[in-house]
């Protein structure tokens, strides 16, 4: 279940995460609100997330999908605010605390020039949210939509144009992807399934 506006702002954001972004606002909670639907639509078993920072998509997904496991992957940027600390690090002790039966593991890689080789891995649901540039979001996609089963959640489309050119040139590209559509709160997100017919 999601939890509530209050309950949202006073466990789940961090409490030093405060600018350059004002996460504490009905906007932003919408936003994470509308990736829990996502989730709730998928009904992933296992979530593969690039882009992690405090984990808040990733509390999101877990709250609609409270068994999956979880893989995230992140660069490790500065917070940008006043938290000198690692984002993905709180946020894999956060998300472990909230589930500590699932499978839940996070690390450090810079998905734009360290190949990404899951071998067997297969991932329900995957949820692109880092380089948010034309080149670095398509190739996030092309590179991570090989492990996905079912559907691909691709963020800031509303608000970042060069990420939604790069979703409308991956489905392009990719014959067996199919738009779901784009979903909007504050940034958006598009969601790409897997014709598996195809």
């Amino acid at each position: 279940m999601f939890p509530n506006f209050d309950e949202w702002c006073e466990h789940v954001l961090h409490p030093e995460d405060t600018h350059p972004w004002n996460f504490r606002t009905r906007e932003f909670y919408d936003e994470y609100r509308l990736k829990y639907n996502i989730a709730k639509l998928v009904q992933p078993r296992s979530i593969l997330e690039v882009g992690v920072r405090f984990g808040y998509a990733a509390h999101a997904f877990l709250c609609a999908a409270p068994k999956a496991s979880y893989v995230g992957i992140d660069l490790d940027e500065p917070s940008w605010g006043p938290y000198k600390g690692i984002p993905r690090e709180w946020a894999e002790l956060q998300l472990r605390r909230c589930w500590p039966n699932n499978d839940i593991c996070t690390w450090r890689a810079n998905t734009q020039t360290e190949p990404q080789k899951f071998f067997a891995w297969q991932f329900d649901m995957i949820h692109i949210d880092a380089d948010h540039s034309f080149r670095g979001a398509l190739h996030d996609m092309e590179t991570f939509w090989p492990f996905c089963v079912k559907a691909m959640v691709i963020d800031d489309v509303a608000e970042i144009e060069a990420v939604a050119d790069a979703v409308k040139e991956f489905l392009l590209r990719t014959p067996y992807a199919i738009s779901f559509g784009t979903a909007v709160a504050k940034r958006g997100a598009a969601l790409i399934v897997r014709d598996n017919d195809y």
